[in-house]
């Protein structure tokens, strides 16, 4: 990568600190990937980021820029990601608190990439999210060159045949990013919702410095 496409591409940094949307790429309490199963072969996916608080504030101290006018994130681009990923996106809008909110369908998971990858898994009675390094790897071969370039930005260890500590991992971030920005990232929660039949739910909350550092993949199911 070029010094110049170096700084176009660490500008948008922070939109693709949380990129998975299986993965996907969730912080806080107002951003959430929702799974929900709507059929024997069918899932529905609802997405909601929103950028704020103090890593959104670092980052626009590092590039200039105002961080109050979402200007890192645009429906457009969860929509590009969410369509590289196979999934067909129904609607992508900003709310009026600058939230993203992106609706889209999975109609025939058992053929889908992310059931190829073991991401997601859909039984009669039971359905699951996997993640961790084999997972990150997958996706990262299937995502554009441009979107493979931020991935590099976030140096995430398993994407480079590392094993690194979260305490490791957090120390390379502020070696390139600044102790502060790479807190703010390291602190942010990854939030995973998934709805089976029958009114039966999970949510799971993991940061992402400890997700990005897994050395084995994490299932969270639910089963009805």
């Amino acid at each position: 990568m070029t010094e110049k496409s170096f700084f176009l591409h660490k500008i948008h940094f922070l939109f693709f600190a949380a990129i998975l949307p299986f993965l996907v790429f969730c912080i806080s309490c107002k951003n959430e990937a929702v799974f929900t199963v709507t059929g024997t072969d069918s899932l529905q996916l609802d997405f909601a980021i929103n950028f704020s608080g103090d890593f959104a504030a670092e980052l626009s101290s590092l590039t200039g820029e105002s961080s109050d006018k979402q200007i890192f994130l645009l429906p457009e681009d969860i929509k590009s990601i969410m369509e590289n990923a196979g999934i067909k996106v129904l609607s992508s809008k900003t709310e009026k608190d600058g939230t993203i909110k992106t609706k889209g369908e999975i109609p025939a998971v058992s053929k889908h990439f992310l059931s190829s990858i073991n991401a997601i898994h859909l039984e009669k009675n039971k359905f699951s999210v996997t993640l961790g390094p084999n997972q990150f790897c997958s996706l990262y071969e299937k995502l554009s060159e441009e979107a493979q370039g931020y991935f590099d930005l976030l140096m995430i260890p398993s994407l480079n045949d590392e094993e690194l500590s979260a305490q490791e991992y957090k120390a390379l971030l502020a070696s390139v990013y600044g102790e502060k920005l790479a807190e703010s990232f390291f602190s942010e929660k990854f939030t995973l919702t998934i709805n089976g039949k029958n009114s039966v739910s999970k949510k799971i909350q993991i940061s992402l410095g400890e997700l990005f550092t897994l050395k084995d993949s994490k299932n969270w199911q639910v089963e009805w």
